[in-house]
């Protein structure tokens, strides 16, 4: 810019070329506007990935993998921890006896036999035992506690309450008064 003002030329010759360097400068500020919004997009996505990519391993993490340990989840081990976790679910589907056509078809069929089974056995075993001494069902106070003559009942204690928020009103009232009254 200087130097276009002490370069030979007319008024409006340096005008216009000052003119065409601010114009060249506003578009390229807009264009890094552009820019930095779409950097930190990224970066928020990429931190989001990488945060949901470490929670996938910590939950798969039970599974054992194939002669691997866990990696921690970075910038540069994300695509390896996916890589293991999708290992670990592929020993997980080989496991269940699922194969990958029966869940991409969405039919993951269970076989109704072997679910009721569960199902019986599951309830056989969710039984509720009684106790043998049918006498000992009442209170024995034999439990090492004393009873506490003091301890208030629920009226009582709602009494109270309320008489504490009516002496806090009145207490309140006194002093609207009183700073009332002097102005």
């Amino acid at each position: 810019v200087e130097e276009l003002n002490f370069s030979q030329g007319g008024v409006a010759n340096r005008r216009q070329a000052i003119d065409e360097f601010e114009k060249n400068l506003a578009q390229a500020t807009e264009k890094f506007e552009r820019n930095r919004g779409k950097y930190e997009r990224l970066a928020k996505m990429l931190i989001d990935t990488q945060a949901g990519v470490d929670h996938l391993a910590e939950k798969l993490a039970q599974i054992p993998a194939d002669n691997e340990t866990r990696l921690e989840v970075g910038e540069e081990t994300v695509v390896d921890a996916l890589e293991q976790c999708g290992m670990r679910l592929d020993k997980l589907l080989r496991l269940t006896g699922l194969s990958k056509e029966d869940l991409n078809n969405g039919r993951a069929l269970l076989d109704d036999e072997r679910y009721e089974e569960k199902l019986l056995l599951r309830s056989q075993a969710d039984v509720r035992v009684k106790p043998a001494d049918k006498e000992d069902d009442g209170d024995d106070d034999d439990d090492g506690f004393e009873e506490d003559e003091d301890v208030c009942g629920r009226s009582h204690v709602k009494y109270n309450s309320k008489q504490i928020l009516e002496k806090q009103k009145i207490k309140n009232r006194r002093k609207g008064k009183a700073a009332a009254a002097p102005a």
